[in-house]
């Protein structure tokens, strides 16, 4: 009895043995072996290899100053237990990660990707690249090429942008006399534009489909670095030429002042367009009235602003073009620090488009009423 017992037994042992030796070999036969690559891009690649390129061209895409930059765009839940991308320092089993390949954020901090992708976790990524703005083709796909060419011509993805912090609402108007104590009274009833002096201190937010991309002090872009676009050669950076061209043929972005000289400068660390104007973007800023007629309202506080949402397609932080007033400061009687600058009032897109701000909350610490226009300093 025992022995038939231990045959069974042994049996029982060596068929399962050979059980899970037929479902792995099984399982290396059904191996997916597809290629994949980035919308625009030319190699397919594996799927390890395709979301390490994701990676590489996120940090290159985007400022990233934290950990918290890199699990805002890739959650860890994306991929599992092992997480899209780990920071080099916190990874105990260097086999599931890309160790030759690390990835570093502004401030040195050093990342490695997961190598780990399989048909339980790879659609996640698909759908979370092509929400990053990286729609993803399979090689020999052609439907799923089509698809996506249609998709990038069309609209691909909303971007927004939030403000966060201490800044000033400039907003200007006219009465018939603006000296008149009366106008303390109502002083909103004749005001005709607004726009906001956006300093370096504030927090800025990318989203892209409601998805936050980016967030962190908007000093960090640096914006305080510029130099004017005559006198730089773009020939080592196809992105900022590319974006350059587009910028200077577009009928809705006027990059020369009425003396032909560029008004057009580049952040030359990160590739960022500032253009340097009139605040007041109405019609309103070119009529002539009398000085007495013409009056502001500076409302300093808290605000949240959020612009309306444009369509985009392939975004890039290098896509933004930040506008300025040099007279902003002086009509303030603000002063540029190197902790706190004034960074700008506008956002536009390299395709024309402009992001409209909108109050989202704001908590008023002082109004003030200053007898004249920014144009008039």
């Amino acid at each position: 009895m025992y022995q038939k017992n231990g045959l069974n037994e042994r049996y029982l042992e060596l068929n399962s043995i050979i059980r899970i030796k037929t479902l792995h070999f099984t399982k290396l036969m059904a191996r997916d072996t597809a290629k994949y690559r980035i919308h625009g891009t030319e190699q397919f690649l594996p799927k390890g290899k395709l979301v390490l390129s994701c990676l590489k061209q996120f940090f290159s895409d985007v400022i990233v100053n934290s950990y918290d930059d890199v699990l805002a765009g890739w959650p860890h839940d994306i991929q599992g237990t092992l997480g899209v991308a780990r920071k080099l320092d916190e990874v105990d089993n260097e086999r599931y990660f890309f160790m030759e390949e690390v990835l570093k954020d502004e401030k040195g901090g050093q990342y490695v990707v997961c190598n780990q992708w399989g048909a339980s976790n790879f659609d996640r990524f698909l759908e979370r690249a092509t929400q990053m703005g990286y729609p993803i083709e399979k090689e020999g796909d052609s439907a799923a090429k089509d698809q996506l060419t249609e998709t990038q011509a069309g609209q691909t993805q909303k971007l927004s942008i939030e403000i966060l912090g201490l800044c000033s609402q400039i907003l200007q108007g006219t009465c018939e006399d603006n000296e008149d104590a009366a106008l303390e009274e109502n002083p909103y009833d004749g005001i005709h534009v607004n726009f906001f002096k956006i300093d370096s201190d504030q927090e800025m937010r990318i989203l892209l489909d409601d998805q936050l991309i980016f967030q962190g002090a908007i000093q960090q872009l640096g914006l305080d670095q510029q130099v004017n676009i005559d006198e730089v050669s773009f020939s080592k950076n196809h992105q900022i030429s590319t974006n350059l061209d587009l910028i200077r043929d577009h009928e809705k972005i006027a990059i020369r002042n009425e003396h032909g000289e560029s008004c057009l400068y580049l952040q030359p660390d990160h590739g960022l367009f500032v253009l340097r104007g009139s605040a007041d973007q109405s019609s309103f800023q070119d009529i002539e009235l009398p000085e007495e007629e013409r009056y502001a309202l500076v409302d300093y506080g808290w605000y949240h602003l959020q612009t309306t949402a444009i369509t985009v397609s392939d975004f890039s932080i290098h896509d933004l073009i930040f506008m300025q007033d040099d007279a902003v400061v002086d009509f303030l009687n603000a002063e540029n620090t190197e902790e706190c600058y004034y960074a700008f009032s506008h956002l536009l897109h390299k395709n024309g488009q402009r992001l409209e701000f909108e109050i989202l909350e704001n908590k008023s610490k002082a109004l003030d009423i200053v007898p004249a226009w920014i144009q008039d300093v």
